[in-house]
């Protein structure tokens, strides 16, 4: 399992580096004002719970810093990402209040994966890697 969660991790990386370089305009494509700080909050939410789960497989490793360790990669990423934007993209700019967005989706996942998922994924998968 942790090949399936590492590989998961790694593609929806891809993906939120992938839409986060491209040059595109939100203008053309927003439901509606700042809705691309619903997008971060999204995409980095859903990148912190599937980091989050491939780490929780790690042995002899406290579920606080699984938790600090996941989430401040995830923020850390989003605030390169920023940076990455404002540096190589043309029709994009860094934005605090995107890493803000991508930060704060990166904490509540981690609240939601703590709640719902944390003992789910530890009863269902850890038995696996036990056999």
């Amino acid at each position: 399992m942790k090949l399936v969660f590492t590989g998961i991790s790694v593609m929806w990386l891809g993906v939120v580096m992938a839409l986060s370089l491209m040059s595109i305009s939100y203008n053309e494509v927003s439901l509606f004002s700042n809705s691309d700080k619903a997008v971060h909050f999204i995409m980095h939410g859903i990148l912190t719970i599937f980091v989050l789960s491939r780490m929780q497989l790690e042995e002899h490793v406290s579920q606080q810093v699984v938790i600090l360790v996941s989430v401040s990669l995830v923020i850390v990423l989003g605030g390169v990402l920023e940076i990455a934007q404002g540096l190589f993209t043309v029709s994009r700019q860094a934005s605090f209040w995107d890493f803000t967005a991508n930060g704060l989706g990166a904490v509540v996942a981690a609240m939601v994966h703590k709640k719902w998922l944390w003992n789910a994924i530890g009863r269902n998968f850890m038995v696996s890697i036990a056999k």
